[in-house]
């Protein structure tokens, strides 16, 4: 993954680093040890949308969280989407 600090850019792609600035002083074990980092909380993230951590935690939505990597699509509701309709002009100005 690519990231970026105070310190500098990294670059997956390229397997670079580039400090900041020309006088920036960056340790030796320092892009391995905030790559480990970025790569961790990616990790995480995806823990916990997969795992409904907050449906657990907070009851969200009744929502009940898969057992086992089954299927995910049974444990989480789907929200109604169908736009609700909005009053042309005409009828706007006439319900005032």
């Amino acid at each position: 993954y690519d990231w970026k600090t105070d310190l500098g850019t990294y670059t997956f792609a390229t397997d670079s680093f580039e400090p900041a600035t020309e006088g920036t002083s960056v340790p030796g074990d320092y892009v391995d040890k905030i790559s480990a980092i970025v790569s961790n909380k990616l990790e995480y993230c995806g823990a916990i949308l997969y795992n409904d951590y907050y449906g657990h935690v907070f009851g969200a939505m009744g929502a009940q969280a898969p057992q086992g990597g089954k299927d995910r699509s049974a444990a989480t509701p789907t929200p109604d989407l169908t736009p609700t309709p909005s009053p042309t002009p005409l009828e706007a100005v006439s319900n005032n």
